[in-house]
């Protein structure tokens, strides 16, 4: 049996990445896991399960997460349940770190690797919008975005059109 790849979507905070994953969910037969993470749960769009310190603690301690990392003052981590639809062939894709590749491709060789862009006002306008950080959090983010694209990156454009990108995405993982 063929074994699933395993996709992880990267880029700068606001290109547009959760919206790019949530509007491709029903039209890919695909596992996309819900992250632990440790921010407060705002609403935007993403759906992840929120953890305290002691729950990620019980998480790693417990073996259950497959990928894990820390950004911006949160952990993020993947559940181990990736392991298994790999393995019974199922393409996986999550919302991954760019400064975590590299422990991803020790864990996961053969992953691939999706680089969302977008222009650094078009990005600077969504930041605003999702009004999620205070102004001196979204000049640090912005400034965090000059960032090089990971070698071997599949670069997706997101700055006009979300259908595109979609469509993109959906190519690339077929």
């Amino acid at each position: 049996m063929r074994k699933g790849t395993l996709f992880t979507v990267v880029g700068p905070s606001g290109v547009g990445k959760d919206s790019i994953l949530n509007a491709a969910k029903n039209k890919v037969d695909a596992y996309f896991p819900k992250r632990y993470i440790s921010r407060s749960a705002e609403v935007d769009n993403e759906d992840f399960i929120k953890v305290d310190q002691s729950q990620i603690d019980t998480l790693l301690k417990e073996k259950r997460v497959a990928i894990h990392w820390y950004a911006h003052n949160n952990f993020y981590g993947i559940p181990i349940d990736i392991i298994y639809h790999l393995n019974k062939g199922t393409n996986v894709i999550f919302n991954g770190s760019r400064h975590a590749i590299k422990e991803y491709k020790q864990q996961f060789p053969e992953l691939k690797i999706i680089y969302i862009d977008a222009k650094e006002e078009i990005v600077l306008e969504r930041l605003k919008k999702r009004a999620r950080e205070n102004a001196k959090d979204i000049q640090l983010r912005l400034k965090r975005a000059k960032f090089d694209i990971p070698t071997g990156s599949i670069i997706i454009n997101n700055e006009d059109d979300l259908d595109k990108a979609v469509i993109q995405l959906l190519s690339v993982m077929h």
